[in-house]
């Protein structure tokens, strides 16, 4: 005799949570519908905070050409069309800067310790690109490390700025060295010598 009902489980129960592999008709569309707000606070697709507007204005007339995000600052490098180049950062916090909101000038500074932002010392351009990395040692101050295949490649410690007038020597990697030189003064036949013939090569080493 044929059964007329069948009260059997076709399949077994979707285990798979991720709402793009559950099958139609289930609720899946529901689980894609999220509130959202302009000011990206309230939920996301991610179910992580959004994205929130921040009040930065930079120097007139400077760009960013290269940046570092170091732990809760956005270490920014700053270029202008005259030449001149700043490094500050940018940080969420509970004093703003009067004139830059959240950003945070550094380097250079004055003799009083007062960021410029007119000084050309540290040679950044528009058309060069500034690869940076930063990082932050064990004493808790912050270096950057800069690079823009235009300058010498170097560092500037956050916490403790390069001075206008001694910038380019501040912030170095590679300290200025002598090298040897060997002018060829004669060429004496028979006579016995401390060398003999041969080619030479001389490499210096920090002591």
């Amino acid at each position: 005799m044929a059964e007329i009902t069948n009260n059997k489980f076709v399949k077994g129960m979707v285990e798979d949570v991720n709402p793009s592999e559950q099958t139609p008709q289930t609720y899946r569309y529901g689980l894609n519908f999220t509130h959202l707000t302009e000011q990206g606070d309230k939920y996301s697709i991610s179910n992580e905070d959004g994205t929130v507007l921040m009040n930065v204005t930079f120097p007139t007339g400077k760009r960013v050409v290269g940046h570092s995000v170091l732990n809760t600052d956005i270490i920014v490098v700053l270029a202008g069309e005259d030449g001149t180049s700043q490094v500050g950062y940018i940080r969420e916090d509970s004093s703003p800067d009067p004139t830059y909101g959240f950003y945070h000038p550094v380097a250079p500074v004055d003799s009083l310790g007062v960021p410029v932002d007119d000084n050309s010392e540290l040679g950044f351009k528009l058309s060069h690109y500034v690869d940076c990395v930063s990082r932050k040692v064990i004493d808790g101050s912050r270096i950057l490390y800069f690079t823009d295949n235009l300058n010498p490649f170097g560092r500037i410690v956050l916490d403790n700025p390069p001075t206008v007038g001694t910038v380019k020597e501040e912030v170095q990697l590679v300290f200025n060295q002598s090298f040897p030189t060997v002018n060829f003064v004669r060429m004496q036949e028979n006579v016995a010598g401390s060398l003999i013939p041969s080619v030479y090569q001389f490499t210096t080493r920090y002591v």
